[in-house]
C-alpha cells in the first residue's frame, strides 16, 4: 500500500476529505496539463468518485448543449467523431481506472441523443431549403460557373409557386417569373444568369436569404427575389408583390455582408378571389400570367440597370435607358425610379464618389427626358408660337430640365473640378434662353460682299427698309424686329447707344453714304467700324409681327475678325439664309463656309466640343441664288448645272436628288427685279420671291416651332454623351 492508501490519523485531514474529493479531478487535470505529471486516483474515497462522476457528467452535458447549437449540415459527422475521440482521450490522459468504460458509454449515449436531434433538424432544413439540388451540389456548380466566366451570378427566385396549368399558357409548359425574366433582358457579358436552382419563392425572406448567403457567401451573387404580402381590399383579397435585389461580393466596400435593394415599383397586385365573380378562376389565371410578364419585364430591366451600373463586365458598360425597348411612359417612369434608387444607394455607400454618382444620375435623367421628347413626338409641333400652348409648355418643361443639369454640372465643378465639365454650361444656358424666348424665331442672313442680302430682305418686306446699292452697303450686323413705331438703335462696344430715325441711320451707317466714305478717305474707317457693335431696327411690318427677327450682316469676304463676328451670331439664330450670286462663281470663302456649316451638321463628333458648340447644330439653311437678271438667257442652264454639281458635293447627294431640293431649300431669285416691280405696283411672278415667301410661310407654320426644340435636343445629346464618358472614365480610374 502506498502512502496515499494509509488511513489518516489527523482529524483535520478527515474534515478535508469532501473538499479534496470535489477538487481532485479538476486539480488533477490542471496539474497534468501544466507540468505533465501523472496522478493515480485509484485510492480516492468512493465519495470522491461520485463527485467526479457527477462533475464529469455535468460538464459534458453543458458542452453538448453548446455543440448542439453549433451543428450544421457540413460538420455533423466530423463533430461526432471529433468529440467521441476527445472524450476517450481525456480519460486516457488522466489515467482514469475506475468505471472508465461505464462513464464513456453513458456520455456516448447522451451524445447520441443530440446527434439524432441534429440530424433531424438538418433533414428538416434540407426539406425547407429553397434549392432544388443538395447544398454541396449547388455550391459546387455555382462556384464553378463563377470561376469559369469570371462574372457575377444572377439567381432568380420565383415570385409565387409554379401551379399554373398548361392551358393557361399558349406556349405550353409552365411559364413563371423566372422564364419571363430570362428573356426580358440581354445579359451578354454582364452577368451569368442561372435558372432552375430555386424550387420555391423565398417565403421567409430574411431566413431564406441568410441560408443562401451561408452557402454562397464567397461568390459574387445578384439574388432576384420578391416578398408577397396578402392585402385585403374592399372587393377582394390580393397578393401584393414587393420586388427586391440582394447582392454580395460586388463592391469593394461590401465585406462579410449582403445588401438588399428595393427597386421601387408601382404596386403590382395579384387577385386571389372575388365571390361576386363566378368566373374568377379563369380571370385569376389570365391575370396571373399577364402580371408575371409585367413584373418580369420591369424587374429584368431594373436588374439590367443594376448590372450595368456596377461595371460587371470590365467596367465597359454604363446605365443606358436607350438599351431597353420601352413600350410606354409608365415603363420609363419605373426605370427612372430604379435608376434614382441605385444611384442614391451608391452615393451613400461610396461618399468619395457621391458627386460623380449625382452627376451621372442627372445625365441619365436628361437621357430619359430626351427619350420622352423623341418618343412622344413632342418635336412634331405646329402652329403659331405665340398661341400654341402645347409648344409653350414643352419648351418650358425642357428648359427646366436643362437648367437642372446645368446647375448640377456647376455644383460638381465647384466641389470636384477635375474633369472640366464647365464648358458645357454655356451652350446649355444658351439653349435655355432660346427655349424660353419661344415667341421669336431669329433668321440670320449671310453671304459674300455684294450678293444682294439687303435687297432680298427689302423684297420680302415689300419696301426699301435697308440701304441697297451696287456696292456693299451694310456696315455692321443689323437686327430687324417688329415695332409699333419706326426707330433705330446703334449699340457701341463702349456701351453707348444712339437712337436714330431710319433715314438718319442710312445716311450715317451705310457703307455707301457720304459720311462713311469720308471716314475711309481720312483713314479712320477701320477704327470707327471696330467701335461699333450692332444696330437694331424696329418697324411695323406685318411679317415681323409673327415673332420673326432678321439679322442682316456685312459680307463674309472681309477681315477674319469680322467673319468670326458674323459666325458668332449663328449660335443666336434659328434659321440661316445663305445668299449666293448667279453672276459670279462661288468664291473660296463661300465654299469654305458652306462646307463648314454642312460639315458640322453631318459630322457631329462628341469629342470635339469646341467645334460643335461654336458654329451651329443642324440649323435649317435656305440657299438663295440671287442676281439672275444679270445673267444672259443662254448662260442660265449652264450656271444652274454648276450649282447642281456644287450641291451634290456639299450635301453628298446625286444629281437627281440635287434637282429636287430646288423649291424646297434652294431658290433662284431676282431680288432687284422683285423690288422694282413692287415699287411700280407690278406682280412678283417670275422673280422667285413669291415662291420663297410661300415656302417660308409653310416653314414658320409647320417647322418653326420644333426648330428651336430640335437644336436644344441636339446640344443636350452632346452634353449627355460627353459628360457620361468623362464621369465613366473617372469612376473606372478610381
Amino acid at each position: 500500500m502506498t502512502s496515499l492508501e494509509q488511513p489518516s490519523t489527523n482529524q483535520n485531514e478527515n474534515h478535508m476529505n469532501p473538499l479534496l474529493g470535489c477538487l481532485a479531478y479538476p486539480v488533477g487535470i490542471a496539474v497534468s496539463n501544466l507540468i505533465g505529471k501523472w496522478v493515480d486516483y485509484k485510492t480516492i474515497q468512493p465519495q470522491a468518485h461520485r463527485f467526479r462522476e457527477q462533475e464529469l457528467e455535468t460538464q459534458h452535458q453543458f458542452r453538448l448543449k453548446e455543440l448542439d447549437a453549433q451543428y450544421n449540415q457540413f460538420r455533423v459527422k466530423e463533430l461526432e467523431k471529433q468529440y467521441e475521440q476527445s472524450i476517450t482521450k481525456s480519460f486516457i490522459d488522466s489515467e482514469i481506472r475506475i468505471n472508465e468504460q461505464q462513464i464513456i458509454e453513458r456520455l456516448k449515449s447522451s451524445y447520441s441523443i443530440s446527434i439524432k436531434k441534429a440530424f433531424t433538424d438538418l433533414a428538416r432544413e434540407d426539406a425547407n431549403s429553397p434549392f432544388f439540388d443538395g447544398i454541396e451540389t449547388t455550391q459546387q456548380v455555382i462556384k464553378g460557373l463563377h470561376e469559369k466566366t469570371g462574372l457575377p451570378i444572377i439567381l432568380v427566385s420565383p415570385f409565387w409557386d409554379d401551379t399554373k396549368p398548361k392551358d393557361k399558357n399558349e406556349q405550353g409548359g409552365y411559364v413563371d417569373f423566372r422564364a419571363a425574366f430570362n428573356t426580358a433582358y440581354s445579359w451578354h457579358n454582364l452577368a451569368s444568369k442561372q435558372d432552375g436552382y430555386f424550387k420555391r419563392p423565398l417565403y421567409q425572406t430574411d431566413r431564406d436569404i441568410n441560408y443562401i448567403y451561408s452557402v454562397l457567401s464567397d461568390v459574387p451573387i445578384i439574388l432576384v427575389h420578391g416578398t408577397i404580402q396578402g392585402v385585403h381590399s374592399a372587393q377582394q383579397f390580393v397578393q401584393r408583390i414587393h420586388p427586391h435585389v440582394t447582392f454580395w461580393n460586388l463592391l469593394p466596400e461590401q465585406q462579410d455582408s449582403y445588401t438588399s435593394l428595393n427597386l421601387r415599383f408601382f404596386p403590382f397586385q395579384l387577385p386571389i378571389g372575388n365571390p361576386n365573380n363566378p368566373d374568377i378562376y379563369r380571370q385569376m389565371g389570365e391575370y396571373s400570367l399577364n402580371l408575371q410578364d409585367t413584373v418580369s419585364k420591369y424587374l429584368a430591366k431594373g436588374i439590367g440597370l443594376l448590372s450595368s451600373f456596377y461595371h460587371l463586365y470590365r467596367f465597359e458598360t454604363r446605365p443606358n435607358l436607350q438599351q431597353f425597348d420601352l413600350e410606354s411612359e409608365e415603363e420609363l417612369e419605373i426605370l427612372s425610379l430604379q435608376v434614382n434608387e441605385i444611384y442614391d444607394f451608391l452615393a451613400q455607400k461610396n461618399s468619395n464618389k457621391a458627386n460623380y454618382y449625382k452627376l451621372e444620375k442627372s445625365v441619365l435623367s436628361l437621357e430619359r427626358n430626351l427619350d420622352e421628347i423623341k418618343g412622344h413626338k413632342k418635336l412634331a409641333l405646329k402652329g403659331n408660337s405665340k398661341v400654341n400652348l402645347e409648344a409653350s409648355e414643352t419648351y418650358c418643361w425642357f428648359a427646366e430640365r436643362l437648367d437642372k443639369i446645368a446647375t448640377t454640372i456647376t455644383e460638381f465643378e465647384q466641389q470636384e473640378g477635375v474633369i472640366n465639365c464647365q464648358p458645357f454650361v454655356a451652350p446649355l444656358q444658351e439653349s435655355i434662353k432660346k427655349l424660353l424666348d419661344i415667341g421669336n424665331l431669329r433668321i440670320l442672313i449671310i453671304g459674300d460682299f455684294n450678293r444682294g442680302k439687303s435687297t432680298i430682305i427689302n423684297a420680302l418686306f415689300g419696301q426699301n427698309l435697308l440701304p441697297t446699292g451696287v456696292t456693299p452697303t451694310t456696315a455692321i450686323p443689323t437686327f430687324i424686329k417688329h415695332g409699333e413705331k419706326e426707330k433705330v438703335f446703334v449699340r457701341h462696344k463702349d456701351g453707348l447707344t444712339e437712337e436714330l430715325s431710319l433715314e438718319e441711320y442710312k445716311k450715317r451707317y451705310s457703307l455707301s453714304s457720304k459720311q462713311v466714305r469720308a471716314k475711309a478717305k481720312q483713314g479712320i474707317f477701320s477704327q470707327w467700324l471696330n467701335s461699333l457693335d450692332y444696330a437694331e431696327i424696329y418697324y411695323p411690318i406685318e411679317f415681323l409681327s409673327r415673332g420673326v427677327e432678321f439679322i442682316d450682316t456685312a459680307g463674309l469676304n472681309h477681315t477674319e475678325a469680322q467673319n468670326q463676328q458674323i459666325f458668332g451670331y449663328i449660335k443666336e439664330c434659328d434659321v440661316i439664309f445663305f445668299v449666293l450670286s448667279a453672276d459670279q462663281s462661288l468664291t473660296q470663302v463661300e465654299n469654305n463656309y458652306i462646307k463648314r456649316l454642312l460639315g458640322i451638321q453631318k459630322h457631329i463628333n462628341p469629342k470635339k466640343i469646341n467645334q460643335y458648340f461654336t458654329p451651329t447644330i443642324t440649323k435649317p439653311i435656305f440657299y438663295l441664288i440671287n442676281k439672275w437678271e444679270n445673267v444672259e438667257e443662254y448662260e442660265k442652264e449652264e450656271i444652274h448645272e454648276v450649282f447642281v454639281d456644287k450641291f451634290c458635293e456639299y450635301l453628298d447627294i446625286n444629281e437627281g436628288e440635287a434637282e429636287k431640293i430646288w423649291g424646297d431649300t434652294v431658290f433662284d431669285v431676282y431680288a432687284k427685279t422683285a423690288l422694282e416691280n413692287l415699287e411700280q405696283g407690278k406682280s412678283l411672278d417670275g422673280t422667285g420671291i413669291k415662291e420663297f415667301q410661300k415656302r417660308l410661310d409653310d416653314f414658320l407654320s409647320n417647322e418653326g416651332l420644333k426648330t428651336k426644340l430640335l437644336q436644344a435636343v441636339q446640344i443636350a445629346e452632346i452634353v449627355k454623351a460627353e459628360i457620361a464618358s468623362k464621369v465613366s472614365d473617372k469612376l473606372v480610374s478610381h
